[in-house]
């Protein structure tokens, strides 16, 4: 009878044990998958949309210079395109430290490249002094600033592919983390009944 008793108890100890061992592995398993939630929202925020924001704010001032280049005066555009150039370099300094993609690296170096050139060229301009700007240098800078205005395109177009893949990757981590919940209240529940099972039987 004594030999019974402890068994009955060692059962219910264990059926004890194996639900405190499925409750703590799927707390574990939703910690992993709220992390992945986490990370992939964090990324979303400061590697897609603060990267939207400094394009946008690049591709204004671009447009900036290039309204200078075509109404003002010689004196005005050299004060814009100092100015514009400063507030330039910042946002890829900015850009240049977010996460990137192997895609989006090559574009950005593509950038670097090409708003280096439109500098050079912009210089160019005033190395005669102060006399006016020619058709044939304005006709060349429109060319070189079509130019960015396509790479900055394409990486617009990064950012809204990627920060998409991201929110999908967060929704599958939702949707897994859903369903193991699902299975702990099915586990608990057969666990229950099973606990109840024994208990009843260890009565009769």
């Amino acid at each position: 009878m004594t030999q019974n008793r402890s068994f009955s108890k060692l059962k219910s100890i264990t059926a004890l044990i194996v639900v405190f061992l499925l409750v703590l592995a799927t707390n574990l398993m939703d910690k992993r998958h709220f992390e992945v939630v986490e990370r992939a929202l964090t990324t979303v925020y400061e590697d897609r949309l603060l990267v939207k924001d400094y394009l946008f704010k690049i591709s204004r001032q671009l447009q900036k210079k290039q309204e200078a280049l075509h109404l003002a005066e010689v004196v005005d555009i050299q004060k814009t395109n100092a100015g514009s150039n400063m507030v330039i370099d910042s946002l890829m300094r900015r850009f240049a430290a977010t996460a990137m993609v192997s895609h989006e690296e090559s574009q950005f170096e593509r950038l670097k490249r090409e708003l280096t050139i439109l500098e050079r060229r912009e210089g160019e301009m005033f190395v005669d002094g102060m006399e006016g700007i020619s058709l044939a240098q304005i006709r060349q800078l429109d060319e070189q600033h079509f130019k960015i205005s396509e790479i900055l395109d394409r990486l617009f177009e990064i950012q809204i592919r990627e920060g998409k893949r991201q929110i999908d990757y967060s929704n599958q981590a939702i949707d897994r983390s859903n369903l193991m919940t699902k299975l702990e209240i099915g586990a608990l529940i057969a666990i229950g009944l099973v606990i109840q099972i024994i208990v009843l039987y260890r009565s009769k």
